[in-house]
């Protein structure tokens, strides 16, 4: 797991708060409108994974390929 990054001062610190701030509100509209797109979506939060989430979450990644691949014709 990678370490989060530690601002240089307090300035940096509030600008990283509120681009995390601004992407929070970003993610939450686009899962809602996601949700209602038709043909029906299942969102996986996985919170701690890194970038890279099939190396660092590979369990997670395979359980749920699996549930989806099981939903297939």
């Amino acid at each position: 797991m990678s370490t989060r990054y530690q601002p240089k001062d307090a300035q940096e610190s509030t600008a990283i708060e509120e681009f995390d701030a601004a992407t929070e509100v970003y993610d939450k509209r686009n899962k809602t409108n996601l949700l209602k797109a038709k043909g029906g979506v299942r969102i996986v939060d996985l919170p701690q994974a890194d970038h890279f989430l099939f190396l660092s979450n590979k369990a997670d990644v395979l359980r749920e390929m699996r549930v989806f691949l099981a939903t297939l014709p």
